[in-house]
């Protein structure tokens, strides 16, 4: 992981522009972060799980359970905001490294896509906020600089993490799954920012 690590840096080193930059540096941060988190459910000692069987009644779509409906329970939803808030507090004390920032991008967009699922494109402003202090953080790691938070920028954080826990407690889990699965996907492609425009209108 390692290699992976520095490959993906000396790739970025003969980029130009800024806003690439950034994008695959982040991207290197959130797969090898997600990499190590996905490592224990990929274990081959697990056995394979059947697959269950679609329903007629829902045109073959799988019908929602009752756990899919109700929040996480909140063992899992305030371990998650743990985590959170601890990679925050890691940047702030300027003694962390790759993984707090992973964690960060992944509660930012996360939170982002629960939003848009249940809002649209509203009330966003929080969300490109917070990612741009991510890509500002991680601008700053790749040219060698320090690991300093602004304090600017760790309000914002702190304002789309607060708003995750709410989500977190309160969602539905299938919407938090879903949100998972559109992370999945920015992360296979070549987009910039899962986070819509600026020219959408925040009423």
């Amino acid at each position: 992981m390692v290699n992976l690590l520095v490959a993906c840096k000396e790739r970025l080193v003969e980029r130009s522009e800024s806003s690439i930059i950034c994008r695959r540096w982040q991207n290197c941060i959130l797969e090898l972060f997600l990499y190590q988190r996905a490592l224990p459910r990929r274990s081959c000692n697990r056995a394979p799980t059947p697959k269950p069987r679609k329903s007629r009644q829902s045109g073959g779509r799988r019908p929602m359970t009752r756990d899919m409906l109700l929040p996480l329970p909140a063992t899992i939803s305030r371990r998650r905001s743990l985590e959170h808030h601890l990679a925050l507090a890691a940047l702030r004390a300027g003694n962390c490294n790759i993984e707090p920032i992973g964690r960060l991008f992944r509660a930012v967009y996360i939170a982002y896509f629960v939003q848009e699922a249940l809002n649209g494109h509203r009330f966003l402003a929080p969300f490109r906020i917070a990612e741009a202090a991510l890509h500002a953080i991680a601008a700053r790691i790749k040219a060698g600089g320090d690991w300093s938070l602004l304090e600017a920028d760790g309000r914002a954080l702190e304002h789309v993490l607060s708003l995750h826990d709410e989500q977190l407690s309160t969602i539905a889990s299938h919407r938090i799954a879903q949100a998972d699965g559109q992370l999945n996907i920015f992360l296979a492609n070549n987009t910039l920012s899962p986070i819509a425009p600026d020219d959408d209108r925040d009423t």
